[in-house]
């Protein structure tokens, strides 16, 4: 029996261990610090311009921040002892439909011009600030889908996957930027959206900047995350990084 006991825990994927999870929460202290800072920024350009033309960044910033709760709770249900996979594909559908809401701050840039009598460069300062936390955001939850959900996935097929859901996204954001399609008209507005993609997908020559687009930027997203992948790695994730070298590693 002693054997027994030992063959099943030693077999048990360290990936669905729950621990993963104890250690992962929606608002992580550096991202939470970012966006103080970012909201600090905001407040000097209202005092020092007496308007607010980068309002919107407030709310883009709020939509960005939910592929991260969604993935947080979609992990958290598929590691319950009994989950649900009616709430677990609910939670990675809303993850999918809102993850384009991250690398979309990136885009805000296209508001960058000169804004008297506030300076062109802390304009872009801060524009650049809050696109950073968009990435690292969306970034953020991808990570912890990958480690939930495909941690025994070969590589070479999770970075096919990987590439496959940049191009995905980066055509989300072109709905949104320039379609001013949002993510929740998959439910309010389902057919007029369909048929806008439909065209865009059925007649691309008619449609350059979206396919341009979608190409380049997942690109630069599938560039950009192997620079923030590891930097993004969890603590309890690696031994040496929590201070206990001899316990087991979970790894990509």
């Amino acid at each position: 029996m002693r054997r027994r006991t030992l063959q099943t825990v030693s077999t048990r994927p360290p990936d669905a261990r729950p621990d993963f999870l104890d250690s992962v929460n929606p608002f992580p202290v550096p991202f939470v610090r970012a966006a103080i800072v970012g909201f600090l920024l905001l407040a000097v350009r209202i005092f020092l311009s007496a308007r607010l033309p980068f309002g919107f960044l407030f709310w883009n910033l709020f939509l960005a921040w939910l592929p991260l709760v969604f993935a947080i709770r979609a992990a958290r249900e598929f590691s319950a002892p009994s989950p649900s996979r009616l709430r677990v594909t609910a939670w990675l559908m809303a993850w999918m439909l809102f993850l384009p809401n991250a690398p979309y701050l990136v885009t805000d840039l296209l508001h960058w011009r000169s804004r008297p009598p506030v300076p062109t460069w802390y304009d872009l300062l801060l524009l650049l600030h809050f696109a950073g936390l968009g990435l690292a955001l969306g970034f953020r939850s991808l990570q912890i889908v990958e480690q939930s959900f495909v941690p025994h996935v070969p590589p070479t097929l999770r970075t096919l996957l990987r590439g496959g859901l940049f191009l995905a996204v980066s055509f989300g954001i072109v709905l949104g930027r320039w379609g001013r399609w949002n993510s929740w008209n998959v439910v309010t507005d389902p057919i007029d959206l369909a048929n806008s993609i439909g065209k865009q997908i059925l007649n691309p020559a008619a449609y350059p900047r979206t396919w341009a687009f979608t190409v380049v930027g997942a690109a630069v997203m599938w560039s950009v995350h192997g620079i923030f992948s590891e930097r993004l790695q969890p603590r309890s994730m690696g031994g040496a990084a929590s201070g206990h070298p001899g316990e087991a590693t979970p790894q990509n």
